[in-house]
């Protein structure tokens, strides 16, 4: 799936951990090991059946759009303003973040050493304060001239 659902309480900070889940009880799992188990399965088997059967239960949720308050980058896009093109590379964007901002944190390096660091990057890509002010006007107000290569 290339686009990767949000919880909308996720989204805007009022429940960071917040999950959606399907109530299993203990007795649900034990019936469907027992049932399976009957049928000649062995154990690592049903395991496998199981995950399957829950991973497919939620594509399909998801694909159906069954679990409230789920949003999609698109019309995170849309709501907010923000062009269509910025959250096409988002899961490319949020990986590189998150790759160089691990390697950061196992250094420790200082905030002034991180500073520094962001510092010479935004120079060696010959990025401007104009570009971040074309960035932020385009992101919020939902402007798209186009010229993303100026």
């Amino acid at each position: 799936m290339t686009n990767q659902p949000i919880h909308i309480l996720n989204q805007m900070g009022v429940m960071p951990s917040f999950s959606v889940a399907k109530k299993v009880t203990d007795e649900d799992v034990n019936k469907y090991f027992s049932k399976q188990k009957r049928s000649g399965k062995k154990e690592s088997q049903i395991g496998a059946m199981l995950r399957d059967k829950i991973l497919a239960e939620i594509q399909t949720a998801i694909e159906t759009n069954q679990i409230p308050g789920l949003i999609t980058p698109q019309e995170i896009a849309a709501n907010m303003g923000i062009d269509k093109n910025v959250i096409a590379r988002l899961p490319e964007i949020n990986r590189l973040v998150s790759i160089v901002s691990q390697k950061l944190t196992e250094k420790k390096y200082d905030k002034m050493s991180m500073c520094c660091f962001i510092n010479s990057l935004v120079n060696i890509l010959g990025l401007t304060e104009d570009d971040f002010m074309k960035f932020h006007r385009q992101n919020e107000e939902g402007d798209d001239d186009g010229d993303e290569d100026e």
